[in-house]
């Protein structure tokens, strides 16, 4: 897949999941609110790296792989794992370690999952830290031959924009579910099993 059919596959998914989450209500004690604004805020994020890509901005685009699963993991991690009190401590501003927040779901059923997944992203964690504080791996991608500009490789950006379009798939999945929804799931089933297709070899 090109990084052009990637990006519109995301902004398809993306465009079906706003039509059917967009202004809907959620059945959620309070605390639940912080959850979703998360999973909402890592949501936009993924977006955000779409519309930076398609304006040929690589590089902040790569800024955000960090707070995209950043945020994904605390909207996770407050609505199945958190416990009264560090949501508490939380609104105060003092979330756990990442680390104890992905100890925390590889401990619940409906989370764990999420934490295999977001720990083989971390594998590239220092390189995404670096991305976010403007440190070496971008100057590695705009130094060429005495050149400056950006030179991000089609395969890595292929990379990032799947990374957003994962979000987009568990994101929908954790909000349907606290709508209720189960028809909107099966849909969302379908639609990723279809991306998935590949031609048959003749």
């Amino acid at each position: 897949m090109s990084l052009v059919e990637a990006i519109s596959q995301a902004k398809d998914l993306s465009d079906w999941l706003h039509t059917k989450i967009n202004e809907k209500n959620f059945s959620v004690v309070e605390r639940d609110d912080w959850g979703v604004a998360l999973l909402q805020h890592s949501w936009d994020v993924a977006d955000a790296i779409i519309i930076l890509l398609e304006r040929d901005l690589p590089g902040p685009a790569w800024t955000l792989a960090r707070p995209l699963c950043e945020s994904f993991v605390r909207g996770v991690w407050i609505l199945h794992c958190a416990s009264d009190k560090q949501v508490e401590n939380f609104r105060k501003g003092e979330p756990p370690k990442f680390s104890l927040l992905l100890k925390a779901m590889d401990n619940h059923n409906e989370a764990k999952l999420h934490a295999a997944w977001i720990r083989a992203q971390m594998q590239n964690k220092d390189v995404f830290h670096d991305f976010t504080h403007g440190g070496i791996e971008h100057v590695l991608r705009r130094i060429d031959k005495n050149v400056v500009e950006p030179h991000y490789s089609e395969h890595e950006l292929e990379y990032l924009v799947g990374l957003g379009t994962e979000v987009y798939i568990r994101v929908g999945c954790e909000l349907f579910t606290l709508m209720n929804e189960t028809e909107a799931t099966r849909q969302l089933c379908e639609k990723v099993q279809a991306s998935l297709k590949r031609p048959a070899l003749v």
